[in-house]
């Protein structure tokens, strides 16, 4: 077997979490960046069947008028896709169908607006255009599967819905479930094609799109990714020239991981090789596990993938499967004794955190007896001083090698440089021992706050659990509890009860995020329920 990798693949943008949708609250967008819909009856049928389950559908075109293959204008489709991009009503786009057209939009999108409103992203074929560009330049994971008019439409035809299994799957990946290994829809499991265990970022789509994408500023550096493909309508020589183009360009080898979808339609006129051995070929280029007949591409029945999270791919004679990590890597800042940095790594070992792994302890200390808790737990840790010059810059690099998608901070007593803000804007949360914004702002801290709440006479005390702003303790508030002052109390008792609540508190904000349920607009948190609840 091929040794384990760990390898990560690095866009250059971190990536970033929509929000799951969720029915009865969430809007969709509908697109058409490519081509326009075969049959206007099969759109209005899939529009009606997102509408029944819950969602409201916000059209960004009153009407699609053609224009040969695409779906109108450059400037009509580039128009809708930005005013969606740039919006803060919907919570993800979905596209009317692939085609063609997406690649001569990629060079005009608002690339900054979608940084700053991260959407989920579904569709796929000429999509994986638009998937690959924003993952890369905005840092959009999305779904890779399933379009308005050719599978919500119905699957016979005449169906109000998608094939019973794909429409499970997709759902279960659309509103934030932990995904299990990744099967067909009615059970079909990869098959080995070569040994090995990767992880790395999963990527990938419509292989043409992708050979397409090479030698632009729009395909996300593949280094230590996990690549899948499928293919339509291609002779196995096509097939082989565009592998061949990936090979030629150094991907191949470079992946950790590759899995081969359906490729349908292929043409078997003479003269012609068998496509499993063209596919064998070039998986032997890959430096790890490759796997075959994923239920993915131009089928009715088909599983969507997510595009741009972690994933393994473990292949042997006995198992072979892909398994999407929903984790989100969480990184801890803390310069003291490190009890709210252990009350979060424990609630994640119980499985109280939510999706959520804690990756990497950071302090400013060496003496901190954070890192100590950190070392017991097996978890990596790292020191950084700023009074050591290029601060925010190390901070940058040390999150970014730690694949690192939210920061915690937990008795960090420095003040977070701004360009480590700016890159984490509403993934930074920091907790702190009284009702915000009453005794806030710089020097208050630990018992400090707590001799001025009691030197204030105040009855009610508590904990805060807040975003992190440039300024100290200006973000807007996620959770927080009061604690009754009591008459007797000395500054110790009263820090030990208010730090029992930030123990409670800071895991179930950690979690709230983590889940995708906190919607933040302005200086108002909003937190939503989930699918049933």
């Amino acid at each position: 077997m091929l040794p384990t990798t760990r390898a990560s693949c690095v866009s250059s943008q971190r990536p970033i979490r929509p929000r799951p949708l969720h029915p009865g609250t969430g809007k969709i967008g509908l697109i058409a960046p490519a081509s326009a819909a075969r049959d206007p009856d099969a759109l209005e049928r899939g529009v009606a069947y997102l509408q029944q389950q819950g969602y409201q559908i916000v059209r960004g075109r009153s009407a699609y008028e053609p224009l040969g293959y695409l779906s109108g204008t450059d400037d009509a489709r580039l128009t809708e896709l930005n005013r969606f991009l740039r919006s803060d009503d919907v919570q993800a786009l979905f596209c009317v169908r692939g085609g063609y057209g997406s690649l001569r939009l990629l060079p005009h999108l608002d690339y900054d607006a979608a940084r700053a409103k991260p959407k989920l992203l579904v569709g796929y074929s000429d999509i994986t255009a638009l998937h690959m560009a924003l993952f890369h330049r905005a840092g959009w994971p999305g779904i890779s599967g399933l379009m308005v008019e050719s599978d919500f439409a119905g699957h016979d035809g005449h169906d109000q819905q998608p094939h019973p299994a794909t429409e499970r799957l997709f759902w279960a990946l659309a509103e934030g479930a932990t995904p299990d290994p990744l099967l067909g829809p009615t059970g079909e499991a990869l098959q080995p094609e070569q040994s090995g265990t990767a992880e790395g970022v999963l990527l990938g789509g419509n292989l043409s799109m992708l050979a397409k994408l090479v030698g632009t500023p729009y395909l996300p550096p593949m280094d230590g990714a996990i690549l899948f493909v499928e293919e339509i309508g291609e002779a196995p020589y096509r097939i082989d020239g565009l592998l061949a183009q990936l090979r030629l360009a150094g991907i191949l080898e470079r992946l950790s991981g590759l899995v081969f979808g359906q490729f349908t339609d292929t043409d078997p006129r003479p003269p012609t090789r068998p496509l499993g051995d063209v596919l064998a070929e070039y998986a032997a280029f890959v430096n790890g596990p490759v796997a075959r007949g994923l239920v993915y591409g131009h089928v009715d029945e088909k599983s969507a993938l997510p595009v741009g999270v972690r994933a393994r791919l473990e292949v042997t004679d006995d198992d072979t499967y892909l398994l999407p990590h929903p984790e989100v890597r969480l990184a801890v800042f803390a310069s003291g004794s490190g009890t709210t940095f252990a009350a979060l790594a424990d609630a994640a070992e119980r499985g109280t955190l939510g999706p959520v792994e804690v990756a990497l302890l950071v302090s400013d200390r060496d003496d901190a007896g954070a890192l100590g808790r950190a070392d017991e737990r097996g978890i990596a840790t790292a020191r950084s001083r700023p009074e050591a010059g290029d601060h925010a810059a190390r901070l940058l690099r040390l999150l970014d090698a730690h694949d690192i998608d939210f920061v915690a901070l937990a008795g960090y007593l420095r003040k977070v440089p701004p360009p480590v803000v700016d890159a984490f804007r509403e993934q930074m949360l920091n907790t702190h021992p009284a009702l915000l914004p009453a005794f806030g702002g710089q020097g208050m801290y630990g018992r400090r706050v707590h001799e001025a709440a009691l030197d204030y006479g105040v009855r009610w005390t508590g904990a805060t659990i807040h975003l992190v702003e440039e300024d100290y303790d200006t973000g807007p508030v996620v959770l927080q509890q009061p604690v009754p002052v009591r008459p007797d109390d000395p500054p110790q008792t009263l820090a030990e009860r208010v730090k029992q609540i930030e123990h409670r508190l800071y895991p179930e904000a950690v979690r709230l995020f983590a889940e995708g349920r906190v919607t933040v607009d302005g200086r108002r948190v909003m937190i939503s329920g989930t699918r049933g609840a």
